[in-house]
């Protein structure tokens, strides 16, 4: 999620995904994924970071990465978050997601 207020983003992320830490098939996913808990893998920051994690998920040999809805934030955060999911989504096609790095 694109957001100014990455540390209440990462605290409410913390609440609000601690269940899937006690559900040993996720729990053994966010292990794979080098994380401690459900939390870490919330990607949260600003434009840049949001394309940066998402140009290494595709790096990673993805190629289809899928993205949910949240209310953790405002609902400004959440139009940001999606303009530059879309602008990414677009960019793949002309590798123009890049240009927000």
């Amino acid at each position: 999620m694109v957001t100014a207020d990455t540390e209440g983003a990462r605290a409410k992320a913390v609440a609000h995904t601690a269940f899937y830490d006690d559900i040993p098939s996720y729990r053994r996913i966010v292990e794979l994924s080098g994380a401690r808990r459900a939390a870490e893998l919330v990607v949260i920051g600003d434009e840049a970071v949001i394309a940066a994690r998402v140009a290494e998920y595709f790096d990673a040999g993805a190629t289809d990465v899928i993205f949910t809805q949240t209310d953790l934030t405002t609902p400004e955060d959440q139009r940001r978050t999606w303009e530059v999911l879309g602008a990414l989504r677009r960019g793949r096609r002309t590798d123009a997601a890049t240009a927000l790095l």
